[in-house]
């Protein structure tokens, strides 16, 4: 689950059937486009999946999902599949063994079913630079940061082998970030609301 920033990386102000083969192509050259179709198309990374029979569901941000569904060639990527935007996400987060993101706020999830995340942050420097975050990268990130398809696919690979520091690391952190652990927060924000509401 890539995010997209289109302060910063190559702003796709219309739709596809309307951009030109020179708009596409500049688009492809980008770092954003290299390196998310880069890894998605890595050989090394479809024998991976094919090797230990699982599947890599790919979904996209609102805003760049249908154009890179376009131009991706996601058909010929066995155990690749791109998830049309208006699947349930909540379903396929459920069902899902394991998250790579660059900055997606979906990995509070993973680490709240204690599923292990990849940070991919491929352009963290630029990142950083133009729009921040709200944590200490990468001190407060609970998992392995890789900046290339290669270091990616090496800490999959260490996951699904059984790598046990990355559940240590998880584990820390839902400390450090979660109060309660238990079925009853829809409960306390109910709560909270009517306090506050009766102020």
């Amino acid at each position: 689950m890539p995010t997209w920033c289109p302060r910063y990386r190559k702003k796709i102000d219309k739709p596809f059937s309307r951009m030109t083969k020179k708009d596409i192509e500049k688009f492809k050259k980008g770092k954003y486009y290299r390196s998310v179709s880069g890894f998605i198309s890595n050989t090394d990374l479809l024998k991976l999946l094919k090797e230990n029979n699982l599947n890599l569901n790919v979904f996209f941000h609102q805003s760049i999902h249908s154009f890179m569904k376009e131009i991706i060639e996601a058909s010929a990527l066995s155990n690749v599949n791109i998830i049309p935007y208006d699947s349930d996400i909540q379903k396929n987060i459920i069902e899902s063994d394991l998250l790579v993101t660059d900055y997606s706020s979906v990995c509070w999830d993973f680490l709240y079913l204690d599923r292990p995340v990849i940070f991919y942050q491929f352009d963290q420097k630029e990142h950083l630079e133009k729009i921040g975050c709200y944590l200490d990268i990468p001190d407060d990130l609970f998992g392995p940061v890789t900046r290339t398809p290669e270091e990616t696919i090496k800490s999959m690979t260490a996951i699904i082998k059984g790598e046990k520091s990355y559940k240590q690391l998880r584990e820390k952190s839902v400390d450090k970030f979660f109060k309660f652990q238990d079925d009853n927060n829809c409960k306390r924000i109910t709560r909270c609301i009517i306090k506050a509401d009766k102020k």
